[in-house]
C-alpha cells in the first residue's frame, strides 16, 4: 500500500516521530492528534500505511475514539510533542 503523494510528508513525519512504530499506548492519542488536520479517509490511509493496520480498522478506531473512548489530555499532548519535534508543524496546510 502507498499513500497519496500529498500525504507523504505527513508519513515521513510519523516515521521520524515514531522511529520504531507507534505503541499501543500512543495509537489512539495519535488518531486524535491527527484528526483535525486530515479528512477521515486521509487519516485512515495515512495511519494504516504507517502502522500496517487495515484502513477500515483505523477508520473504525478513529470513529470510536472520537465518539466515546476518551483519551487523557496528557497522552494527546505527549503525542503532539513528538509530532512537533519531528516537523509536523512545518507541513504544508
Amino acid at each position: 500500500m502507498t499513500v497519496e503523494p500529498e500525504l507523504q510528508p505527513a508519513l515521513d513525519v510519523l516515521h521520524r516521530a515514531f522511529p520504531v512504530g507507534v505503541s499501543d499506548e500512543d495509537y489512539k492519542p495519535l488518531l486524535l492528534a491527527l484528526s483535525g488536520d486530515f479528512s477521515e479517509r486521509q487519516l485512515a490511509a495515512l495511519v494504516a500505511e504507517f502502522t500496517g493496520r487495515d484502513r477500515f480498522v483505523v477508520d473504525n478506531d478513529h470513529a470510536a475514539v472520537r465518539s466515546h473512548d476518551r483519551q487523557d489530555r496528557a497522552s494527546i499532548g505527549r503525542v503532539r510533542t513528538l509530532l512537533t519535534r519531528a516537523g509536523y508543524d512545518d507541513l504544508p496546510a
